[in-house]
């Protein structure tokens, strides 16, 4: 499994090295250009000044465009008399060839200005030199090396000889990488969906029997086996593990949901599906478990093992969905968790089921172990996930009694804030409520259209379930623990908390807010420690709070 493991990262780090530098060498090539037109394309106005020129914009023949590598924008105006006329376009190799026409325009006029046929292609060799030259210093050895450019000089300075020597190998290189990214698509673009059906089908293998696999991997670890490819349990965490880095491309992610890959995922959060027939009867605690060989595999390391899978199962969910619009609701698509040890069926979906998981955590805070650790860590980034830039998930966390979950872990972390997992927990929660917040408050002060003012949940107008949410994330528990963060928390708790005090602002009713920055800030100006650039964020919210008294 380790081997298929490998072998599924080299597939996803090819094609993604290839979509990249594809992109970086067209962008690299692109100097003057025209945009594709489409349904709703129109012919921009040129000017003798630059303008930004629109996602759908056509433009007549012959125009100065430049291109902006770094933000991807597109400028155009009219081609100055003293410059070479022309426009130039993108030929399907990829080079640069003269011509007055720009890809999609329909206009044909000044056809005397294209070249003849056969006219060499142009090439921007110092673009291309640049470009190659940030490739690994590996990857240009394969090459057979860079051709030398002297640091500040161009190609047009070289001598005849020497410049005529450059082209030709920068020539070669171009057309090498052309025929490796072509190979490489027409390769991987194939087989990595198979990748995605090996792993789910692994994933429904493991479902069928944890326990088997779960023991399997156990008895292997206390009887010294030391072979990782024989522990089952490697295999699943592994497949997981694999499937994180895979789904991190957003196409990827995409094809995983279209191949049903996602509600098994979410089952996985469940803790009861990790159990056979005969293992498990209802109302018992996983803890409390008969296993077969349970002389030999202590039940704390199965529940450890238990608590491994669901931790990556959920860095899983949060990867695939983090930060796209288009995935956020499958955090509410409807899934079915099945168990096959009483063959029950229940409807939940992955808001829920991380939500259930966290609180059943936190119920083990008195026995913690680096696995019940890691499953607290990845359910905070999966619901962290789900909840940003989500007001439908944000109002259904708050209606089942999220953020008084979360404020009640805000309180057993606070019980061990010496503990490096605690603070991390604690600034990781603050900042997601925080983020929250800012974005309830930035809706509040934008008018809603026409749909957005009607019920999103169909009995709730959107102003009215953003209120609801709003208040359940900064009640007096949340207010009382950012004010306690800073009165007594360690310095990083302390940083946390007042990066969140604009946000929890207009909620949270402190009048003991100015005493504790002001001896805060003391403390802290005091501290010779404390590199005062470091925290210039903090203190400017400390001197703005302090200002409005």
């Amino acid at each position: 499994m380790k081997q298929k493991k490998r072998t599924a990262q080299s597939y996803a780090k090819s094609i993604m090295f290839g979509r990249l530098v594809t992109m970086t060498l067209f962008c690299a090539l692109l100097i003057i250009v025209g945009l594709p037109s489409d349904a709703t394309a129109k012919e921009i106005e040129v000017t003798d000044e630059w303008q930004l020129v629109g996602e759908n914009d056509t433009l007549p023949a012959g125009m100065h465009v430049r291109m902006d590598l770094t933000t991807g924008e597109k400028w155009v105006k009219r081609m100055d008399p003293e410059e070479n006329g022309g426009a130039v376009t993108i030929t399907n190799d990829g080079s640069v060839a003269n011509g007055p026409t720009t890809p999609g325009s329909t206009n044909s006029q000044d056809t005397a200005e294209q070249p003849p046929a056969g006219d060499e292609e142009s090439y921007d060799f110092d673009m291309m030199h640049r470009t190659l030259a940030q490739l690994p210093d590996d990857e240009q050895h394969r090459m057979g090396g860079l051709p030398e450019l002297p640091t500040g000089k161009t190609v047009a300075s070289l001598s005849p000889r020497e410049r005529e020597l450059f082209e030709t190998r920068m020539k070669q290189i171009w057309k090498q990488r052309q025929a490796e990214l072509r190979e490489l698509e027409k390769k991987y673009v194939a087989e990595l969906p198979q990748v995605l059906k090996d792993r789910i089908e692994s994933i429904r293998e493991y479902l069928e029997d944890p326990v088997q696999h779960l023991t399997a991997n156990n008895l292997a670890e206390h009887s010294g086996t030391t072979d990782d490819d024989d522990a089952t349990l490697d295999n699943i965490v592994a497949i997981l593990d694999d499937l994180e880095f895979l789904l991190t491309d957003i196409d990827m992610a995409r094809d995983f949901h279209t191949l049903g890959g996602w509600n098994l995922l979410v089952t996985m959060l469940a803790e009861k599906v990790h159990s056979s027939p005969g293992t498990m009867t209802p109302n018992r605690n996983l803890n409390d478990t008969d296993i077969s060989d349970a002389a030999t595999v202590p039940m704390e390391h199965f529940a450890s093992s238990v608590q491994m899978v669901q931790a990556h199962a959920a860095w899983v969910l949060g990867t695939a969905v983090k930060n796209t619009g288009e995935f956020i609701p499958w955090a509410l698509e409807s899934v079915v968790v099945e168990t096959k040890h009483d063959n029950s069926r229940q409807e939940s979906n992955a808001l829920e089921l991380v939500h259930q998981t966290l609180q059943s955590s936190l119920s083990q805070e008195k026995l913690r172990t680096k696995s019940l650790e890691l499953l607290q860590q990845k359910l905070v980034y999966a619901l962290g996930s789900f909840l940003r830039g989500n007001p439908l998930a944000q109002f259904q966390f708050a209606q089942q009694q999220g953020p008084v979950m979360l404020a009640r872990s805000l309180e057993l972390w606070t019980n061990d804030e010496t503990s490096k997992h605690s603070i991390k927990m604690m600034q990781r929660v603050i900042s997601m409520a925080s983020d929250i917040l800012l974005e309830l408050r930035q809706q509040q002060t934008e008018p809603l259209g026409v749909s957005e003012e009607q019920s999103i949940s169909s009995t709730i107008p959107r102003d009215q379930m953003n209120q609801i949410t709003l208040e359940a994330f900064s009640d007096t528990t949340w207010c009382h623990f950012i004010l306690q963060a800073l009165e007594s928390g360690p310095r990083a708790l302390q940083s946390s908390a007042l990066n969140s005090l604009p946000s929890f602002e207009g909620n949270c009713q402190w009048d003991a807010l100015p005493r504790v920055l002001a001896t805060v800030k003391n403390e802290w100006l005091r501290d010779t420690t404390i590199d005062a650039e470091d925290f210039s964020d903090q203190y400017e919210i400390m001197d703005k709070f302090l200002g409005q008294q």
